[in-house]
């Protein structure tokens, strides 16, 4: 299982987010993969940044794609004022310097041009020249299916990791289709979806038949709940995105002194608290899911949903007598 860490402002080891102190401990508390996010700036820079804007980071707001660089690293972080605003190339010198197994999971936000891939390789080989080493450390993340598309057709992904992330195994169902119709070194490695678009029965069938079938891992974002970690081992997943990885990390070692067919978390029952809220939060999410993707009357929706609801109810019923 690959631990991804994604250090932001709600972090518990509260490091200042997307700067190398963060990576660096990241590294030194055991994980797998680094998630970071890219932007290019106005002189055409790829940079580090979460956000499309600075003011939630650092001392000054701006725009990254509407600012050079050269202003951008005269910002002051506010956590650290140590850790200035990282290039993308300054985080990749720093990692060819790191543990061989490690990888960096680039998140390639929709708002970006596609021009970004043809710049993130030159960076790549401008700090290392070798393009082997990168293709096996370097994950792309792809949140829109025409990345994918150019990606391929423009041979600039050939023999890279690629993994869609997304909100819902929906929006994933389109990449797992186009990947079958592209050669080995193209396909689709993984999807990373929104931790409780997994929460049901529905999805677990759809682990075992399509991604399970087609070799394709299951990431899911962001879990850091100690009841949600143990219910993502239980499910199988190939990886977690979290921001907590000591948590993660000793939730697996505890799974695994347990043996391999042991039960380590149990639905809590609707008449209690917590499982009423994770309820509530899956339906929302459905609810939400609905809407965006399928584009449905919003009573036919709600109607929906609230008989799901009252079906679920009525069958926990059931169970707890």
């Amino acid at each position: 299982m690959d631990l991804i860490v994604h250090y932001d402002q709600d972090s518990v080891e509260k490091y200042a987010e997307n700067t190398l102190a963060a990576f660096q401990g990241a590294i030194d508390s055991g994980v797998d993969v680094l998630e970071t996010d890219l932007h290019i700036t106005l002189d055409g820079i790829i940079v580090i940044n979460h956000d499309t804007t600075t003011g939630r980071v650092h001392d000054k707001d701006l725009v990254v794609s509407q600012t050079n660089l050269s202003d951008l690293k005269k910002l002051t972080n506010k956590q650290d004022s140590s850790q200035e605003f990282l290039t993308f190339k300054e985080l990749t010198q720093w990692f060819t310097k790191q543990r061989n197994d490690i990888k960096i999971m680039l998140d390639i936000k929709p708002f970006n041009s596609k021009s970004i891939f043809a710049k993130i390789l030159k960076d790549l080989l401008d700090i290392k020249d070798d393009l082997q080493f990168w293709n096996s450390r370097i994950i792309f993340g792809l949140w829109r299916l025409d990345f994918y598309e150019f990606g391929y057709t423009t041979g600039l992904l050939e023999n890279f990791q690629i993994i869609n992330i997304a909100i819902s195994s929906e929006i994933s169902k389109q990449f797992i289709s186009y990947s079958q119709s592209v050669p080995k070194n193209y396909k689709l490695s993984a999807i990373s979806i929104l931790d409780v678009s997994s929460w049901s029965s529905d999805f677990k069938k759809f682990k075992k038949t399509v991604l399970d079938a087609n070799n394709i891992s299951l990431y899911l974002w962001t879990v850091n709940h100690p009841d949600d970690i143990k219910k993502a081992i239980q499910l199988g997943v190939g990886g977690i995105v979290t921001d907590d990885p000591v948590q993660v990390i000793a939730e697996i070692k505890t799974a695994i002194s347990r043996g391999p067919n042991a039960i380590i978390y149990k639905e809590p029952s609707l008449l209690t608290f917590e499982g009423l809220k994770s309820n509530v939060i899956f339906y929302l999410f459905k609810l939400f899911e609905l809407i965006v993707l399928n584009e449905v009357h919003t009573y036919k929706i709600v109607q929906l949903v609230l008989g799901y609801t009252v079906k679920y109810v009525i069958n926990h019923s059931k169970r707890e007598k």
